[in-house]
């Protein structure tokens, strides 16, 4: 289905990870095991408890990505805090799917690259993504004058956290 994550699943797999499927939070410890947790636009709020267990695991070595949009940010508010980010309130809908940051040049598509890469993934409900402190911004879109970041990055202790800003990113309807 457009809304699952095989597509997710089946990627990890190729790249050699063997995903963890949390289906409720009493085992949400076990993400410390691992080397990637992925959080796609979740619905519930994260307690303390779970923003430290998150923290340490990034703290650690963790690779922790979080794909969300506006209607997550509630739910994500403690886990974003803890790290110095956020998701914008702004909607700028599908945003182009090929976005060259080379040369700063963000926001240009060229026709080539426009032909080649229609199929790759794509946002398809980008909301601006920020962080406080040292981060990197990885995908950004220049409209009218004003630069703004959907995908960047922030190394935290040994490991990093990437906020993609789009809900639907790393789902079926954009992978696979």
């Amino acid at each position: 289905e457009d809304n699952s994550i095989d597509g997710l699943s089946i990627n990890l797999y190729r790249n050699n990870y063997m995903p963890l499927i949390l289906q409720g939070k009493s085992d949400f410890s076990e993400i410390l095991k691992g080397s990637m947790f992925v959080i796609i636009a979740p619905n519930e709020r994260y307690t303390p408890q779970e923003v430290d267990i998150l923290d340490k695991f990034v703290q650690n070595g963790g690779l922790l990505i979080i794909t969300a949009g506006r209607g997550s940010k509630d739910s994500l508010d403690p886990v974003l805090k803890s790290f110095d980010m956020s998701i914008g309130d702004t909607p700028l809908g599908s945003a182009p799917w090929i976005v060259e940051t080379h040369g700063g040049q963000g926001g240009t598509v060229s026709p080539e690259n426009l032909q080649k890469y229609w199929h790759k993934p794509k946002f398809m409900e980008a909301y601006p993504v920020s962080a406080s402190g040292g981060y990197e911004p990885i995908t950004w879109l220049n409209y009218r004058g004003a630069t703004y970041n959907l995908t960047i990055a922030k190394k935290i202790g040994s490991g990093a956290v990437v906020l993609i800003g789009d809900s639907r990113f790393l789902l079926n309807e954009n992978l696979e």
